[in-house]
This record gives C-alpha cells, structure tokens and sequence, in this order.
C-alpha cells in the first residue's frame, strides 16, 4: 500500500480549503503556497538523492532510516521551493511581503520542514511535512511577526 500520495492530496486538500473557505484571508496564502513547494521539489529531491547518494545515513525518532543527503537536499531544494512561493503569491500577486521577508521566510520554513521530515514516518511525511510547517510558519509570520 502506498499512502503517500494519498495523504499529499489530504495535505493540499486541508492547505487550499483554508484559503477557499475564507478560514484564513486568501491573501496570505503564500505561506502555504510556501509549506506546499517545500514538499514538491524538497522532499522529491530528498528522496531522489538520499537514495541515489545517501551515504550517511541515520535513525529517526520512529525507527526509520534517513540519510545525511537526502536531508540536506530537503533543506536546500525546500529553500528553494518556499522562496518559488513565496515569491509567486506574497510578492507577485499580492505584494505582501518584500524579498528580505521572502528569503527569511523561505529559510525558516525549510529547516522547520527538513525537521518534520527527519522525524516523520517513512511516506507519513506527506501529510505532516505540509501541515505542520504551515501551522508553525502562520504562528511564526502572523502572531510573532518574523
């Protein structure tokens, strides 16, 4: 069975209702926009990668095994990913935040997500990478103010 794509489309779903249904005004969806490039090209990567090259590898705090590079390329391909949608929908689109923003945003959310992903169950990432980057980066962005 695989339930990965399974809870990805769980984990858009949940990101874009938000939005839709007005929980949380559109023009803050960079965030998740944000939290959702992440798992695209950051987590894709990290498994491209860690499997291909992962050398190093480590347990998780469930019993899983990651490797060293597959973690570091989730971190770098998610910077990128996050600044992608930070840039298209906070700065493009709606003019909300300005690049400085952008880049400490991108940083933040892709060492939050490389962490959540560290720690998540094997294909259980899917749904939690998404989710709870989101949730800490509107905390972070709306109540703290970074």
């Amino acid at each position: 069975h695989i339930y990965g794509p399974f809870y990805y489309a769980i984990s858009i779903t949940v990101l874009v209702s938000i939005y839709t249904f007005q929980i949380i005004p559109v023009e803050n969806f960079y965030v998740s926009a944000a939290c959702l490039t992440i798992m695209y090209l950051g987590d894709g990567m990290a498994a491209t990668i860690g499997v291909r090259w992962g050398k190093h590898k480590y347990k998780t705090v469930i019993g899983g095994q990651k490797s060293v590079e597959g973690s570091v390329a989730m971190f770098l391909f998610g910077f990128l990913g996050a600044l992608i949608g930070l840039w298209f929908f906070g700065i493009l689109n709606y003019g909300k935040i300005d690049l400085l923003e952008a880049f400490t945003l991108a940083f933040l959310s892709s060492l939050i997500a490389t962490f959540i992903e560290a720690v998540s169950p094997s294909g259980f990432d899917n749904l939690s990478v998404p989710l709870l980057t989101a949730l800490v980066m509107n905390i972070i962005h709306f109540q703290i103010g970074i």
